[in-house]
């Protein structure tokens, strides 16, 4: 047994993120198909059986679909088919979507398998062609299977308009504003699905009142995908009833992972103050570990983070010098201006003051991170009009930030200003500059704004003149 539990709880994890992630939106439509399949069997026997006689009203039936040979080559060409076409479909789908996730990251596979209606489109398709071999087995002398026929042929015509479909939705979706806006509305998603958390927890510094008396550290690696805030709460209800607690915090619970950290084994998952003895301490320390979910995957549904993180890899790869592609890249800093301004505009996180349970909340730092990362990489492929839409994020932002994300935001544009030299100053790029300067005067940074100046002014000196890149800028 290793560190990640005995192979057959590796194994059950491994079957319900597949399940998660797509499977079951498939089996479960093959398994209607195979409903249906059963119940038209018995409704066949009642009307078609060989000592049967049917309604004069469905004889054309029998007229047109003919008798068990007739059925059995019709579902054969069918079934035949279907799983031509679908193999050679869905073989060029994947073609398509390898190559897109080739220059845009593998968050494309990603995007390709969450989405509903292509687990709809696989499911129906696989479950679609079983329905049709389960009526070519069943199909003998004895038994006829007209309406299993009926509805096969009316469900592959079905199937051949959604093969249309399926290309045209395909394609469509390897469109990076496609993918970036599908990323954008999950990390809304993702974020309103969090704040149950957040409500239960408190975000100021742990107190100071009492040391740390024990720390709980991880038996396992993964991923923190769910923190059970109530199964935490609960232990320190039980050990402060036992000890005849008063009102006052004599527990505390400073967690130091959040929701998509990764850790190791040994590493710190929060630390104690507790003035408990030893037992109160191991009490705790259990059920914080059991209350810690740890995946090998991060969990899209309930970690913000990780669409930052996917909008980072993006804009990153493209407008490096592997693809040097701005498109994406200004396209992520528009759906991370658009995240950004809607959680500003919601106002600071929720929070439960009187709980005993410390959550840093470090979404909104991963943004502004981000287009941190962009800034740099831009400067390596000298990609002037993705960092003029950088700055123009930040500017546009500022007047909406506390101060001190205000003061992020100022430290972030100063350590950016280290790269500028590596641009020609364009016309656009020194008008997103000059915006930059005015919004941190207008916050009330008048020293950043004068380096953001200075250091505009020092790059102006380049222009009409010929320097190679290292020379643009002299240096001080």
């Amino acid at each position: 047994m290793t560190d990640d539990g005995p192979w057959w709880e590796r194994a059950a994890k491994g079957v319900r993120h597949a399940l998660g992630e797509f499977l079951a939106v498939p089996i479960a439509v093959v398994v209607v198909f195979l409903l249906l399949a059963a119940g038209i069997y018995f409704i066949d026997a009642a009307f078609w059986s060989s000592n049967q006689t049917p309604p004069r009203q469905l004889r054309w039936l029998s007229d047109v679909f003919g008798d068990s040979t007739a059925l059995s080559s019709l579902l054969s060409t069918i079934a035949t088919s279907l799983i031509t076409v679908t193999s050679i479909t869905f073989s060029l789908l994947l073609v398509a979507v390898q190559q897109a996730a080739s220059s845009l990251a593998n968050q494309v596979f990603d995007q390709f398998l969450r989405r509903r209606a292509n687990q709809i489109y696989f499911g129906f398709f696989v479950g679609l062609s079983l329905f049709a071999l389960i009526n070519l087995v069943v199909a003998s002398q004895a038994h006829r299977p007209i309406f299993g026929g009926l509805i096969a042929v009316l469900l592959t015509g079905v199937a051949l308009c959604l093969i249309v479909v399926l290309i045209y939705t395909t394609i469509d979706q390897m469109r990076p504003d496609t993918i970036i806006e599908a990323i954008r509305v999950h990390v809304l998603s993702a974020r309103e699905n969090q704040l149950s958390l957040l409500r239960a927890t408190r975000r100021r510094t742990a107190s100071q009142t009492f040391r740390v008396s024990g720390q709980v550290v991880s038996e396992r690696q993964g991923y923190v995908t769910t923190v059970d805030v109530d199964r935490i709460a609960r232990a320190v209800a039980n050990i402060e009833k036992s000890r005849m607690s008063s009102g006052e915090s004599v527990i505390e619970v400073d967690l130091c992972v959040a929701v998509g950290s990764h850790v190791a084994f040994g590493d710190p998952l929060a630390d104690l103050r507790c003035d408990g003895d030893r037992a109160d301490i191991d009490a705790l320390s259990k059920a914080t570990v059991e209350a810690i979910t740890l995946e090998n995957a991060r969990d899209f549904e309930r970690d913000p983070a990780f669409g930052i993180a996917q909008l980072a890899i993006i804009g990153w790869t493209s407008v490096s010098t592997a693809l040097s592609n701005p498109n994406p890249g200004i396209l992520v800093c528009h759906a991370l201006r658009d995240i950004l301004a809607r959680w500003l505009e919601q106002g600071e996180a929720p929070e439960d003051r009187s709980s005993r349970i410390v959550y840093a909340d470090r979404v909104t730092d991963a943004v502004i991170a981000t287009l941190e990362s962009l800034a740099v990489v831009a400067s390596e492929s000298m990609q002037h009009q993705t960092l003029a839409e950088i700055m123009r994020t930040l500017a546009t932002l500022l007047p909406k930030l506390p101060p001190e994300g205000v003061d992020q935001v100022a430290e972030v544009i100063l350590r950016s200003l280290s790269a500028l030299g590596e641009h020609v100053l364009t016309r656009e790029l020194e008008r997103a500059l000059e915006v930059v300067s005015l919004a941190m005067v207008a916050a009330g940074r008048d020293a950043a704004a004068e380096a953001v100046t200075r250091a505009t002014d020092t790059l102006r000196g380049s222009i009409g003149v010929l320097n190679a890149r290292s020379t643009r800028v002299p240096a001080a």
